[in-house]
């Protein structure tokens, strides 16, 4: 009976250990060099094989196969797709992480808190219209257009009042050291 389990390529839910190892011994090879078109190392093929014999043992009872041989084939490939395809997200997610930024070091960390910090200080001393302008231009993000007509005033005097902001954080941030340093 063992034999013609494997030799008709027929799954009997009823299979035992003796037969499994038979149907095991005679596909496991030709399955690993199957794996071995998608994998690139032996020891993926054997794990990825491995697996599918797996699967196959503990949900024995429960698969409906006429076809054993494509089975094992059909599971390989997929395994193996799966793998592949596996891989390749988590390169494209080291990939990504690696094109960002580093996190900064300590010093750029307490060098950034004391740029923010100079920079709402002088935010505060801004005129009150020149803080509004700026913070409808940089932090609502409108438009010079939008936030003239908003407040009722001329786009010239927004980009006027735009600059006056821009050129005080320059001055502040040029005293407290924060220039371009080239």
């Amino acid at each position: 009976m063992p034999k013609k389990a494997v030799s008709t390529n027929q799954w009997n839910k009823s299979c035992n250990e003796k037969d499994f190892e038979q149907i095991f011994s005679h596909y496991y090879a030709p399955l690993c060099a199957y794996a071995s078109h998608f994998l690139n190392e032996k020891e993926r093929c054997e794990s990825t094989v491995q697996n599918v014999f797996m699967t196959l043992w503990e949900k024995r009872r429960k698969l409906k196969i006429e076809n054993l041989k494509a089975y094992l084939y059909r599971s390989v490939n997929h395994q193996c797709l799966h793998l592949l395809e596996k891989e390749k997200s988590a390169k494209r997610y080291i990939k990504l992480h690696q094109e960002k930024a580093p996190y900064p070091s300590p010093e750029e960390g307490l060098m950034m808190g004391e740029m923010y910090n100079a920079y709402q200080q002088e935010l505060e001393k801004l005129p009150d219209q020149t803080k509004q302008i700026y913070l409808l231009s940089r932090h609502k993000q409108l438009k010079y257009q939008e936030i003239a007509k908003q407040l009722k005033i001329s786009i010239k005097t927004v980009e006027a009042h735009i600059s006056k902001a821009l050129k005080s954080f320059k001055i502040r941030f040029t005293e407290q050291g924060f220039g371009n340093e080239k």
